[in-house]
């Protein structure tokens, strides 16, 4: 994926309030707007506008939670777009993997134990897909990802998302 600096033109224009529309058109901060921009210019890209505005959104929220870095932030929309065959939150995989970041089962459980009563990831629990639920979730899938990566750089003691990536 690459990347570019976010757009220095107005932001889009706010939907009105009783806008029939979902599509949430309210102005991006600059990461979102930077994810959101990349997302749109990948090549195959199969998001629809509102699903690459909820991805950046969504992506933003958690990686930040997380405590990622802009370059981490990065990288996992890279990812994504590996993971899904070009941001597709209906792509599922011969094994049963799903979604955007392919979440196996295996994953959900792990993240469903780490996110309960005294985990290190319980205040995010709500957030996270449950042992099946559905994996095309765009925001759960999301934050489950995300949450799932941080848990693994821990594990190997990395701070570069590549490494967890490839563990």
């Amino acid at each position: 994926v690459t990347f570019s600096k976010p757009s220095t033109r107005a932001a889009t224009p706010v939907a009105p309030l009783n806008s029939p529309s979902p599509v949430d058109n309210s102005p991006m901060g600059d990461m979102e707007a930077e994810l959101y921009q990349a997302l749109k210019s990948y090549p195959g890209n199969k998001a629809t506008d509102a699903e690459a505005r909820e991805i950046a959104r969504t992506l933003n929220e958690s990686a930040k939670a997380m405590g990622f870095s802009a370059e981490n932030t990065r990288k996992m929309l890279a990812v994504f777009a590996h993971e899904s065959g070009g941001f597709d939150p209906r792509a599922r995989s011969q094994t049963g993997a799903g979604g955007l970041g392919q979440l196996t089962g295996v994953a959900i459980e792990d993240m469903q134990r780490l996110s309960g009563a005294g985990g290190p990831y319980a205040e995010y629990s709500n957030n996270f897909i449950k042992p099946g639920g559905d994996r095309t979730d765009i925001r759960s899938n999301i934050w489950t990802s995300v949450a799932y990566m941080h848990n693994l750089m821990g594990q190997i003691g990395s701070q570069d998302i590549i490494n967890a990536f490839i563990a």
